[in-house]
């Protein structure tokens, strides 16, 4: 693997090769003290602290709510797109919502209806379907890894969501059909149509539109969604980066989707309806009881928001009070910075229940690049945030590459020093010596050795018999 030293824009004035990191939060760089010293009445707001000040124009929302209230000590700030501090919280990889301003109007054409003369009698398009045992949880799953038998984890894997695939019109039959059996005192299914709009072509390293629509009223819808909300402009203050993947997310009310993490950078767009995200900063990894790399249910947590079992996750009482919240209106834009936790939950607008979202995904950092599978990697450190993840990541990833997946959690323990490693094995000698020499390079303290390998098994994987 191949990891390349990133190249840091300084937090003041946006110049590269920032080399001076903050010295309390490590979460931004900058050139010196100078722009340092200038940037602290912005920065100060944010710097150690994930509970920021509450912009005067929120209102409290107690109603749909999906978590603990007792897990939230702060709200996302929210800025308008030509705020001076905009740019600066969006190159230190902090969450911002970019308020809609004159978007708001614009987005009360989004409807279901609208959007059914685009999406149209297209069959291909995948929609999440929760029974009425997942009480509107809409949970991801890696379907390629539900198929290996070998992926065995400290929890059941009892699977409540299954993907579909049908046309906008047969999916808005599904939301009918659902809501007469509820009014009759029925138990019934929710529904969550998720669409590709456009994805990276790994081959010619460019982006196109997905799931075979073409250029045609792909690229027409993508037009009208610029045209109402400025996404480019809001591209060119995130730094003109090239977008990997974006998708339309429409369901109604009360769904949501549980807390989990995305290794690009976010920029979640509400088109129509409201949500609510609950976002926590990536240095609570370990708190969260992420599932193993190889795990279905990949970058998300085992905890449950709405009744966390801190019995059994009891690392998880250091994350109370630590997410910050954003309401997010019609026409409001969300920055959510990669590797953070986040929770999206669906909200009424009375009388509307719709709600429609789209997001983008930029680029991941230049400094890693975990489809590279030659040459030796070299790590800037001290590694912190979205950073210290990936590099947790990398462990897994590399030991994923040389053991089967039953084997996984051993090899991370000889790694550590904590089992002894089978004499013959060449392969598990092999991924352990691989390990260990890249730990040693980021925690060549045993301190921080061990407490790496802690994060990486604690909670994670079947417990030793």
């Amino acid at each position: 693997c191949t990891v390349v030293l990133c190249c840091m824009r300084c937090f003041a004035c946006g110049l590269v090769d920032a080399q001076f990191a903050c010295s309390r939060c490590r979460r931004v760089q900058f050139c010196g003290a100078a722009c340092q010293r200038a940037s602290w009445p912005s920065h100060k707001l944010v710097c150690c602290s994930t509970s920021w000040p509450s912009d005067v124009t929120d209102v409290k929302i107690e109603e749909e709510r999906h978590h603990d209230p007792g897990l939230v000590g702060g709200k996302v700030r929210r800025l308008s797109l030509d705020a001076p501090e905009l740019p600066q919280l969006l190159r230190g990889s902090i969450p911002v919502v970019i308020v809609a301003g004159r978007n708001q109007d614009k987005s009360r054409k989004w409807s279901f209806d609208f959007l059914g003369r685009y999406l149209g009698d297209n069959d291909s398009l995948c929609v999440v379907e929760a029974s009425a045992e997942a009480q509107n949880r809409f949970s991801y799953y890696n379907d390629n890894e539900m198929q290996r038998q070998e992926a065995k984890c400290n929890a059941a894997n009892q699977r409540r969501c299954q993907t579909r695939a049908m046309s906008f019109s047969s999916f808005r039959q599904e939301l009918n059909r659902a809501a007469k059996l509820r009014a009759a005192g029925e138990r019934a299914p929710t529904h969550y149509c998720q669409v590709a709009l456009l994805t990276r072509d790994a081959a010619s390293n460019t982006t196109r539109q997905a799931n075979g629509f073409g250029m045609g009223w792909g690229q027409n819808l993508m037009d009208e969604v610029d045209a109402d909300f400025r996404v480019q402009a809001v591209r060119s203050v995130a730094g003109n980066r090239e977008v990997h993947y974006s998708m339309m997310f429409c369901g109604l009310a009360g769904g949501f989707t549980p807390v989990h993490y995305d290794l690009e950078d976010n920029l979640f767009l509400q088109l129509h309806g409201r949500k609510r995200a609950l976002l926590l900063d990536p240095s609570h990894f370990s708190n969260m009881y992420p599932w193993p790399k190889h795990h279905p249910q990949d970058r998300c947590s085992q905890i449950d928001l709405e009744a966390p079992d801190f019995a059994r996750f009891p690392r998880f009482i250091h994350a109370r009070h630590q997410f910050v919240e954003a309401i997010l209106d019609p026409g409001d834009m969300l920055y959510i910075p990669s590797c953070w936790w986040h929770q999206m939950e669906m909200m009424s607008s009375p009388p509307e229940v719709q709600c429609v979202s789209m997001n983008f995904w930029f680029e991941a950092a230049a400094w890693f690049n975990e489809g590279c599978d030659k040459d030796t990697p070299t790590w800037e450190t001290p590694l912190t945030g979205h950073k210290w993840v990936k590099f947790l990541r990398f462990i897994e990833h590399s030991v994923e590459l040389q053991v089967p997946h039953s084997w996984i959690r051993d090899v991370l323990l000889m790694s550590a020093g904590r089992k002894p490693c089978p004499l013959g094995n060449d392969a598990i000698l092999e991924a352990v010596s691989v390990i260990t020499s890249a730990a040693r390079t980021v925690c060549p303290e045993e301190t921080d050795f061990q407490q790496m390998f802690e994060e990486l098994l604690q909670g994670r994987f079947v417990e030793a018999a």
